[in-house]
């Protein structure tokens, strides 16, 4: 059975909340800890990203923003060899709740394929004044788009 981009984007729930949760004896750890962390829903475009040189993040649109969040922290993962990697920050001064992160908005190291496809995973996340994890989302996406 194959689900739905959209169900597994709500499936996709950060390592560190999975971790958080985990680490939890009792009922009342595991309420506080998920009051804690935020599920972020995030989608993304490769519409306009070149393979092999392309440094302009793509566009991203990001629900669940948590109050606090002062930064956000962007990685992306080829999924079919996780070694090849990119990473970057940026300052968040925008609303909590949705929000649309513009295209170029950071510089990274983005896809590169010789022939066919590949499964890159994005993940999100949300981090406080001084650094503290608040809440994350993933995504995986082949590039190029089908």
């Amino acid at each position: 059975m194959t689900l739905p981009v959209v169900a597994l984007r709500r499936l996709a729930v950060p390592l560190l909340l999975v971790s958080a949760l985990a680490a939890c004896k009792t009922v009342e750890q595991r309420e506080a800890a998920e009051a804690r962390y935020q599920v972020l829903d995030i989608s993304f475009s490769w519409s306009d990203t070149a393979a092999c040189g392309d440094t302009a993040s793509p566009l991203f649109s990001i629900r669940n923003v948590p109050s606090g969040t002062q930064r956000l922290r962007f990685t992306m993962v080829n999924a079919m060899t996780p070694s090849e990697n990119s990473s970057a920050e940026i300052d968040y001064t925008g609303r909590y709740g949705r929000v649309a992160i513009t295209r170029g908005a950071f510089e990274y190291t983005g896809p590169c394929i010789d022939e066919g496809t590949k499964r890159y995973q994005w993940t999100v996340e949300a981090l406080d004044a001084e650094g503290n994890f608040l809440g994350g989302g993933k995504l995986v996406r082949p590039f190029p788009d089908r």
